[in-house]
């Protein structure tokens, strides 16, 4: 009697086994995995795949790929001057845009309205949907008014130069797939006003100075000889107004040119010349090692800042587990 109910229990057991792997099997073979799919909803589906890095990376390829394109396309148009460009430059830049175009679809079928609300990474969402608008609108714009007056008014203001500027800036949405670039990005942002700031003070230094040389070179022009013609148009180049002044000033400080050129024009005048020259060298002195490390330092606290911020957060999410 044991060894019958012994028997049977075998039975079970090796029926149990097979079918344990015929179900495996089946969940190996393709329409297995096509009831899988149906089973866990095509939203769920694209949301994984969305959601994957490897969907990143391959975004990006094609981004680097795109600005690529454009490139080559820039440099024929360049060198051809007729001002055609060729079917396949057109194909390249069309199947990009429907691409970009679907993977925006994608992106927002997956997350819905909270693809434009997200806490984290709503700004390069817009950014996204701004550029591939861009796109959009500069193939509807070459599909419907290609060779029409509209297209002549509308190129004339511009506006199709802007149109295609987007799609070199598109390269930017590669910034969010490195974490060392996004982290730059929102080292950047975080200082940006700070670094205002310090602009503002660099201009009013400038505007001071612009002011003062300006008042200079108009007073040695009325007081200039016949004789000093030559020289009085060199320096009222650099000089003769106000912006010229601040652009000649910007220019010292930003190696436009050598500020020696700048200041060598007010030899005109023997009495104030010395005085001129180091009231100048002093600007030099301060702009450049005073107020351009002052820029540094701003990048650098922003940096720090941003870095105290990742540990408080870091130690918050593990307070909460």
């Amino acid at each position: 009697i044991w060894n019958r109910k012994a028997i049977k229990m075998d039975k079970k057991d090796r029926h149990g086994t097979e079918s344990d792997m015929l179900a495996r099997v089946r969940g190996m073979s393709p329409k297995g995995g096509m009831e899988r799919l149906s089973g866990m909803g095509l939203k769920s589906f694209v949301r994984a795949w969305v959601g994957s890095p490897c969907f990143d990376y391959f975004m990006g390829v094609l981004l680097f790929s795109n600005a690529i394109a454009v490139g080559f396309q820039v440099d024929y148009m360049a060198r051809h001057k007729d001002g055609i460009v060729p079917r396949y430059f057109r194909a390249i830049d069309t199947l990009f845009c429907v691409v970009f175009l679907v993977e925006l679809f994608l992106r927002i079928f997956v997350h819905g309205c909270g693809f434009f609300k997200a806490k984290e990474g709503w700004k390069w969402n817009w950014f996204d949907t701004v550029i591939v608008g861009f796109a959009v609108t500069d193939e509807l714009s070459l599909v419907f008014l290609d060779g029409t007056t509209v297209q002549e008014v509308i190129a004339s203001l511009g506006v199709l130069r802007i149109l295609r500027l987007g799609r070199i800036v598109r390269l930017v949405r590669m910034v969010r797939l490195i974490p060392e670039l996004k982290s730059m990005v929102y080292l950047i942002t975080a200082s940006m006003s700070s670094f205002c700031w310090t602009v503002v003070l660099l201009l009013m230094l400038v505007y001071c100075f612009a002011v003062y040389f300006t008042e200079l070179a108009t007073e040695l022009s009325r007081q200039g000889s016949p004789e000093d013609d030559q020289s009085l148009q060199v320096m009222l180049q650099y000089w003769g107004s106000v912006p010229r002044s601040t652009l000649a000033l910007f220019m010292a400080i930003s190696g436009g040119d050598d500020w020696r050129n700048f200041v060598e024009v007010f030899n005109l005048s023997t009495t104030s010349y010395l005085p001129n020259v180091v009231l100048f060298s002093t600007y030099i002195a301060f702009a450049t090692m005073v107020m351009l490390n002052l820029v540094t330092g701003v990048f650098v606290d922003g940096a720090q800042k941003m870095f105290n911020q990742e540990q408080e957060d870091q130690l918050v999410r593990i307070a909460a587990k």
